[in-house]
């Protein structure tokens, strides 16, 4: 019952086969993992497509053409040889645009915006890093901030334990009996507050790594 477990000096208290994270082992996951971070660089991949079909209009082009033309035998003898029965022509053109004011400026224009995009990656990036970082030291900071407050739980039982010996035996009087139990009942409001901050550090380490929100 939560009576026993707020307060309890647990033993072995940690899971098995629990997934093992460091701070360098956090960031490598949030940089690969991370779903912000994944859709902002498949969007500049993407962007890449603009500049290249940007660049394509200066590249040099070349096109294959191919007719064919078929005449009657009549028409082709009375010709006297100037026109054949079956023709089949082919050909290749090849062309370079030269120079284009229209052209070069969109490929200028599409390589600042793909700039433009890359700079922002980096900042999503490193943002991801930070929110990661955060994540992880606030995990820890919690689970110490938890340790506390059952260590100050505990320490409180002791002086209503020490308390009720001192009523008994009558050196003391019940009103110091009372404030140790309102204590014990503060004590344990900050061991709950405690856990629920440690838990919702969990949710929000899990969230940054892409990893399912419960997972310890």
């Amino acid at each position: 019952p939560w009576s026993v477990i707020s307060d309890a000096q647990l033993v072995n208290e940690e899971l098995e086969n629990l997934r093992q994270l460091n701070l360098r082992s956090v960031v490598k996951r949030a940089v690969k993992e991370n779903l912000k971070l994944i859709a902002k660089e498949e969007e500049v991949r993407s962007a890449y497509e603009a500049l290249r079909v940007a660049r394509s209009k200066l590249m040099p082009k070349l096109n294959f053409a191919m007719t064919q033309s078929l005449i009657d035998d009549d028409r082709a003898s009375a010709s006297l040889g100037s026109q054949y029965e079956r023709t089949l022509k082919s050909g290749l053109v090849l062309s370079q645009l030269i120079y284009s004011d229209k052209a070069r400026g969109n490929i200028n224009i599409e390589k600042e915006l793909q700039r433009s995009r890359e700079a922002e990656l980096e900042e999503v990036r490193l943002a991801i890093i930070y929110d990661a970082v955060a994540a992880y030291l606030n995990v820890l900071l919690s689970r110490v901030g938890e340790k506390i407050q059952k260590s100050n739980l505990r320490l409180t039982r002791s002086n209503l334990d020490r308390a009720k010996v001192r009523v008994s035996i009558g050196i003391a009087s019940r009103s110091e009996l009372f404030r140790w139990e309102s204590e014990i009942a503060n004590a344990k409001k900050r061991v709950f507050e405690a856990q629920a901050r440690r838990r919702q550090a969990m949710v929000s380490l899990n969230q940054v790594l892409n990893l399912p929100l419960d997972e310890q």
